[in-house]
């Protein structure tokens, strides 16, 4: 094969091939992996329940205060649970 732009292109597949396959072997699911594939369904949807609970009660703190501090209510509620 000639030195020339397709040369590089096949090098530049090569490397993406190995660098893919590299990263999966390293990750092993770890990371690429969703966190819900390792959770069982119960304790899965206990957690949803439990983000959306502090979601409405941050709404509701930042509604029922005026102007900026708000974002400092929201803070201090989410921190003292």
């Amino acid at each position: 094969m000639a030195r020339g732009p397709l040369f590089s292109l096949a090098l530049l597949g090569l490397n993406v091939v190995l660098i893919a396959i590299l990263l999966a072997w390293l990750d092993r699911g770890k990371l690429i992996s969703p966190a819900s594939a390792r959770v069982a369904p119960t304790d899965l949807e206990r957690l949803r329940a439990r983000g959306l609970d502090l979601s409405r009660r941050k709404l509701a703190a930042q509604s029922a205060l005026p102007g900026a501090a708000n974002a400092a209510a929201g803070v201090i509620s989410e921190g003292g649970n």
